[in-house]
């Protein structure tokens, strides 16, 4: 895994599944780090977007908390939604940040790296082209997103 390029810092701690099949072209590495954070990795030998990132994330039955952009560029998304938003619209402003919600899903994302909120069912999927519904489950998990409390005055 490459996770430099991500300008992430944090180390792998355990491992729970490494390069799973969660598409034709797609495997996924779900892994905690040291501070008790659930990672997935996913990378494929053809083209992803955004969106399609993120339907890997559902149909693998966790809520991603965030998408990290490559190199740590916290305006890669918004920038390249942007740019397909200018080829589309020539001329057009964008009035709203909400203009650019579907040009972020079309943005390219090879290689992934999600960090999760939860695992919906307590089961991580994996695909799988023998069962029903094209998934089945590889790792029962029951995962929230520890979030800082915050204290609010009463006053």
């Amino acid at each position: 895994m490459l996770l430099t390029q991500f300008n992430y810092r944090g180390e792998v701690d355990k491992i729970l599944l490494a390069n799973a099949y969660v598409g034709s072209m797609a495997s996924a590495t779900v892994f905690f780090d040291r501070k008790g954070n659930l990672l997935v990795f996913i990378a494929s030998k053809t083209r992803l977007k955004l969106s399609e990132v993120q339907k890997i994330i559902n149909r693998m039955g966790m809520k991603a908390k965030l998408y990290l952009p490559p190199m740590g560029d916290v305006s890669y998304f918004n920038v390249l939604a942007r740019e397909k938003f200018e080829t589309t619209f020539p001329g057009k402003r964008i009035t709203h940040p909400d203009d650019l919600a579907y040009y972020r899903t079309l943005v390219p994302y090879n290689p992934a790296l999600i960090v999760i909120d939860e695992v919906k069912a307590g089961v991580i999927n994996v695909f799988d082209s023998e069962s029903e519904n094209g998934w089945s489950g590889a790792v029962n998990l029951s995962y929230r997103r520890r979030h800082k409390a915050t204290a609010k005055s009463a006053r």
